[in-house]
Formats: structure tokens, C-alpha cells, sequence
């Protein structure tokens, strides 16, 4: 039987740029790809892809690629972390607004995408934002 690496959880307030550095991210045979990826998106350079979707189980992850992609230090690069969790309870005019903020970014990362997967007018925006980042 395989033994699992897992991420230990502290009680500690540490920083985040500090916890969810890309430098700290434990890397393991399952994400490789995924955290190589993240690194490389994460430097925002001309001819790279414009969009990135990393996708897995619980808790292996995702999220802290995602932070560590939006704290990650760039020169004259304005990024953001978001959960859609914080999004759920918004009246959809509220959600709508909050999404088009983010066009005002050049890295846009949105966590828990699929907490809103019933919610068609969070998708339409998404949509558009995606759009929006992807022309500017």
C-alpha cells in the first residue's frame, strides 16, 4: 500500500505570501506538471498561454498554486487571488460587479469555480472576464 504525502496543517499566522509561496509548494510525483505550470504562468511573459485551469481532489493543492501564482512579486504586474466561495452569497448584480473589478488585473486567479457550477450568470461573467483579460 502506497504511503500519501499530505500537507500538515499549523495553527500558526504566518504571512501568506510567506505559506503560499510557489518556493514552499511541496512538489510530488502527482503534481508536477501542475506546479511547473504555475511557475511558468505565474511570470506573465509575452507568447505564454493566457489562461491556466489546474484541476484535482481535495486538498491536493490547488489552492495554494493559485495564491502563489497571484502573491508571486512581479514588476509592474497587477495580480489577484479569489475564491468563488466568497462570491456565493453575493446577489448576482453584486457578483457581476465584483467579476468585472478584476479586469483591472493582469493575472486573475479564481479558486472553487465549481462551488458556482449551478449559477449560469457566474459562468457568463467569467466567460467575459476571461475575455476581457485575454484582449487587453
Amino acid at each position: 500500500m502506497e504511503k500519501k504525502n499530505r500537507q500538515l496543517k499549523f495553527g500558526l499566522a504566518l504571512k501568506e505570501r510567506y505559506l503560499f509561496s510557489l518556493e514552499r509548494f511541496y512538489e510530488g510525483k502527482f503534481n508536477k506538471v501542475p506546479l511547473a505550470a504555475a511557475r511558468i504562468f505565474g511570470e506573465k511573459k509575452q507568447n505564454q498561454p493566457q489562461s491556466l485551469v489546474i484541476t484535482g481532489a481535495k486538498e491536493s493543492g490547488k489552492s495554494h498554486l493559485l495564491k502563489g501564482i497571484s502573491i508571486k512579486k512581479r514588476r509592474g504586474v497587477k495580480a489577484v487571488y479569489i475564491s468563488a466561495s466568497k462570491l456565493l452569497p453575493l446577489p448576482p448584480a453584486e457578483m457581476k460587479k465584483n467579476l468585472k473589478l478584476l479586469a483591472n488585473y493582469d493575472i486573475v486567479c479564481v479558486d472553487d469555480i465549481d462551488l458556482l457550477q449551478e449559477n449560469r450568470a457566474f459562468y457568463d461573467e467569467l466567460f467575459h472576464l476571461f475575455n476581457e483579460l485575454i484582449q487587453s
